[in-house]
């Protein structure tokens, strides 16, 4: 599972991208998300065969 996300204007609004493992209960970063959607909010996400996708959104612009 992939998790990150704040509202593009709060201070806490971020490009970071973590990896969650929750089998071996583990956190690790995976490259940041890049220009030009470094920030989302409101994506979507959806379950399927095991993962987690995590499409769309805007950056508030």
């Amino acid at each position: 599972m992939l998790g990150r996300g704040s509202d593009e204007n709060r201070p806490d609004a971020t490009n970071r991208v973590d990896r969650i493992n929750l089998l071996h209960g583990s956190v690790s970063s995976v490259p940041s998300m890049t220009l030009p959607r470094r920030r989302r909010r409101r994506p979507s996400v959806a379950a399927t065969d095991g993962h987690l996708l995590v499409v769309g959104g805007d950056n508030g612009l």
